[in-house]
């Protein structure tokens, strides 16, 4: 949207591997905290994230993983749930 005059944005990523624990190659659950402003000016522009999700490699190559977020708009709350598979060639 013009005039545009500056947009900003921050992320925080936290995870630990616990696939020790479990015998089962790494395991980690994680916790995404994140803030997306397309327009610094107009608070109609900034979105809230708080996603947490499980990453599992049952070997080196292959990941599954899930998350579930929060996506916050203007006070209006919405829910996602992903999921995915990762193959590295």
């Amino acid at each position: 949207d013009a005039p545009l005059k500056s947009s900003s944005g921050y992320y925080l990523d936290l995870g630990y591997d616990i696939g020790g624990m479990f015998n089962c190659n790494k395991l980690i659950p994680w916790l995404r905290v994140s803030n997306v402003s397309k327009n610094d000016d107009d608070k109609s522009k900034q979105t809230d994230y708080l996603r947490f999700g499980l990453t599992w490699w049952p070997i080196n190559d292959v990941v599954f993983k899930t998350d579930l977020a929060n996506v916050t708009l203007e006070d209006e709350t919405t829910t996602e749930f992903n999921l995915g598979i990762g193959y590295k060639f």
